[in-house]
C-alpha cells in the first residue's frame, strides 16, 4: 500500500491518501475536493509519501473529472446504495 498526499498551487500538502496506484489516489482525492468546491473537473498534483519506497518524492499530475452517472449497488443484505456521479482521472504529463 502506498501512500501520496495532495499538493495545492500555494505548495501546501493536503489530505493523504492510501492506495495500490496513484491513479486510485487521485480519485479518492477527486471525491473530496470536487465535492467540496461543487466543480466538474481539477488539475490535480499528486506527491507520494511512501516511507522507503524508491519513488519517494515522486509528483503525478492528474485531471479529475465528475461526470453524472447515476447507477446503484446492492448490497449482500439487501441494501441499496444509489450514486449520482462517478469520478475519472487522466494521466497529465
Amino acid at each position: 500500500m502506498r501512500t501520496f498526499t495532495v499538493v495545492l498551487k500555494t505548495g501546501r500538502e493536503v489530505g493523504r491518501y492510501r492506495a495500490q496506484s496513484s491513479s486510485a489516489a487521485a480519485r479518492k482525492a477527486g471525491y473530496r475536493l470536487l465535492r467540496e468546491k461543487g466543480q466538474y473537473f481539477r488539475d490535480i498534483k499528486l506527491r507520494e509519501t511512501t516511507r522507503g519506497g524508491p519513488s519517494q518524492g515522486k509528483e503525478y499530475k492528474y485531471r479529475i473529472m465528475r461526470i453524472r452517472k447515476p447507477s446503484t449497488l446492492t448490497r449482500r443484505d439487501g441494501t441499496e446504495i444509489k450514486f449520482r456521479f462517478r469520478i475519472k482521472s487522466k494521466r497529465l504529463r
